[in-house]
């Protein structure tokens, strides 16, 4: 983590660096209207001289969806599993479903196209329960035979609204190098 000074009034401490996408609806329907709001949640240490107040409390890297009527929606990984080198053999990073059900996959394909049912969830890892419990995934690169290079942690953590659910997403991409490759014949 860099520290860099971004303001001189306020508090010392943790704070979070928020990209957001804020969509309104047009709908009027009280159980799911008006607003959805998607953000992502990246931390930062302020120092400035000031006293210490921290906010977010913890410490992560993640995700979110916002809904009129629902909340937040928050999906996280600890910052000391993000994958910010490339990964070998077995990569466990903990994570935390923030809300009612939680998934993760590596390398779905939801929207590809042309569209294939037998790749559509990728390797599933994890379906069950979310609520707020850091959990543990295990990703073996050999096992699953991820080819070197790219591939994709989908985490999505989600409740029922209105007629359907509402989900926050959080896709964190992490490169595999294995020596040998999974892939070489």
């Amino acid at each position: 983590m860099r520290r860099v000074q971004v303001f001189n009034d306020g508090p010392d401490g943790r704070r979070e660096v928020r990209m957001t996408a804020n969509i309104a609806t047009g709908d009027t329907n009280p159980t799911h209207c008006c607003r959805m709001y998607n953000t992502t949640r990246w931390p930062m240490i302020v120092h400035n001289g000031k006293s210490v107040s921290n906010y977010p409390s913890g410490n992560r890297i993640g995700a979110a969806g916002w809904y009129s009527g629902v909340g937040y929606t928050n999906v996280y990984i600890r910052p000391e599993d993000f994958p910010f080198t490339p990964v070998h053999g077995t990569w466990t990073p903990s994570v935390k479903f923030e809300s009612t059900l939680g998934f993760a996959a590596v390398d779905p394909s939801f929207a590809a196209v042309p569209f294939d049912e037998t790749k559509y969830e990728g390797h599933v890892l994890y379906e069950g329960s979310g609520g707020s419990t850091w959990r543990t995934l295990t990703i073996d690169t050999v096992t699953l035979k991820l080819c070197n290079g790219d591939h994709r942690l989908f985490l999505r953590t989600g409740r029922p609204i209105g007629a359907g659910e509402g989900y926050g997403v959080f896709v964190v991409r992490f490169k595999v190098e294995n020596t040998p490759d999974a892939c070489a014949s």
